[in-house]
């Protein structure tokens, strides 16, 4: 509410300059007046509509958070371009002229503010497409993270990973250049769903009876996913409406693969995207007790070496 009376108070300082170069104009016909009184109109005109309007009492009444500051912050990028324009067409005349303006400005920035263009054409093209969102969990360019903000040219996250292991934070702030999106992959982990497939692999030894511990870790994945896999059915359905989506199988899953060293044995399930790590390791818990009940189980260590659960190293 503070930055709403705000933006009312500037509007009203700017209604009031305006006025008061009209008198201006009016008693004395200064050279130029009538532009600069133009170029006033023009901005408290964009100001009034667009930050006041738009951006605060109409995003305001917008009840998804997330909506409301990409709606917000888009309206400030074209209030900028918006006045940007009509200055340029207000005090250039001659429409050749104003051609040769427009094309030197856009020249004049390209070259001499090159980072600055691409991080304000990488932030245009983030909000208008929706690349992300605040509050999506994102990489680009190697650097992995929840966005807390979007910027014009940079988007700040809450650094995940770093030197923490699992998919927690570090608690760094990054500020990363919105220019990366014109050149890097942008994966979004959380865009039009919350979930993600994972895989868990317990390696055994050769001489290992697996096989009847298949069943068992099965049996309690699932029953430990039940509600995420429901979840993440729904969603499929949903993205479906928006994507061509063939149909992907939720349910949990076990393979079995081997190589030189060891046999695989693979769980794969489904979890949500920012709790990968708190799933996992209550899957782990799972996976490993089960295969404990199992004493001519191994859990391979290496080519050579193997320890029985239970027993220690052998």
């Amino acid at each position: 509410m503070k930055g709403f009376w705000k933006k009312v108070l500037i509007g009203v300082l700017l209604v009031i300059t305006a006025i008061v170069m009209v008198v201006i104009d009016l008693r004395f016909g200064i050279r130029y007046s009538g532009k600069v009184i133009l170029t006033l109109v023009s901005i408290t005109f964009l100001y009034l509509v667009l930050k006041l309007l738009v951006e605060e009492l109409l995003a305001g009444k917008l009840k998804d958070y997330k909506t409301r500051y990409t709606v917000k912050k888009a309206t400030s990028v074209l209030f900028l371009i918006l006045v940007m324009v009509f200055i340029v067409t207000i005090w250039i005349e001659n429409t050749q002229a104003l051609l040769v303006a427009y094309g030197l400005i856009a020249a004049g920035i390209a070259i001499s503010l090159q980072d600055l263009f691409k991080g304000f054409t990488g932030g245009i093209l983030i909000l208008t497409n929706n690349l992300y969102r605040v509050g999506d969990r994102i990489e680009v360019g190697g650097i992995y993270g929840d966005v807390i903000d979007i910027g014009i040219l940079y988007t700040t996250l809450m650094e995940m990973r770093g030197w923490v292991q699992g998919d927690q934070a570090s608690g760094r702030i990054i500020s990363l250049p919105n220019s990366l999106v014109l050149s890097n992959p942008v994966k979004n982990y959380t865009k039009d769903h919350s979930f993600l497939w994972e895989e868990i692999t317990l390696p055994v030894t050769f001489d290992s009876n697996w096989e009847p511990i298949i069943e068992p870790i099965l049996a309690a994945v699932r029953d430990y996913t039940s509600e995420l896999t429901k979840q993440a059915s729904t969603e499929i359905a949903k993205i479906g409406e928006k994507y061509y989506l063939p149909r992907r199988d939720v349910e949990p899953a076990v393979y079995v693969t081997f190589d030189d060293k060891f046999i695989k044995i693979s769980v794969r399930y489904v979890t949500e995207a920012k709790k990968r790590r708190y799933h996992a390791d209550a899957l782990y818990r799972l996976i490993l007790n089960e295969a404990a009940k199992h004493k001519d189980v191994k859990i391979a260590q290496s080519q050579l070496e193997s320890w029985k659960l239970g027993e220690g190293p052998s």
